[in-house]
């Protein structure tokens, strides 16, 4: 079968190695706010499409470990990109003017991503071919990962539930 053994450990390997890369180059280029992580542009991007979700809703719905997330909403609003807003008896989580000048300065950060690609050699359809690949392994794997959701305890921490 495609991708056992060594061939699997190999391809899992490229897999972290590229992550890794492109979280380098992504900083080398400027291609993010320097007052954020990577980690704190991703809820950013998420929240921005799930405005006035609470702590409950994001901690059920994201693949992460409760402290991880809780430390990032934590960091996010003491650096002012989000508020939690009462509303009746559960905080809702809100982007902020300064968390939307955040989105819309990341959408300029992707775009130099992608011109420094292509100053590197590859073309807008080469780009183009592997965002989409990249997006259907995404959706794959998230589909796989909410097959097995509560395998893991913690959430994603490595260890294994007995079954």
């Amino acid at each position: 079968m495609f991708g056992e053994g060594a061939q699997g450990k190999k391809m899992l390997v490229e897999v972290v190695i590229f992550y890794r890369n492109m979280m380098r180059f992504m900083e080398a280029n400027k291609c993010l706010e320097p007052e954020i992580t990577v980690t704190e542009l991703f809820f950013i991007l998420y929240l921005e499409s799930r405005e006035g979700i609470t702590y409950y809703q994001l901690s059920r719905e994201l693949p992460y470990d409760s402290k991880l997330i809780s430390r990032s909403v934590r960091n996010l609003e003491e650096k002012g990109i989000i508020e939690r807003k009462k509303d009746g008896r559960k905080k809702n989580i809100q982007l902020t003017y300064l968390g939307t000048k955040y989105i819309e300065n990341s959408y300029g950060g992707r775009d130099n991503f992608l011109k420094v690609l292509e100053e590197k050699g590859l073309s807008r359809e080469e780009l183009f071919s592997f965002f989409m690949t990249m997006g259907k392994f995404s959706r794959i794997l998230e589909s796989e990962v909410k097959d097995i959701e509560g395998l893991f305890e913690p959430p994603f921490s490595g260890k294994i539930k007995d079954v």
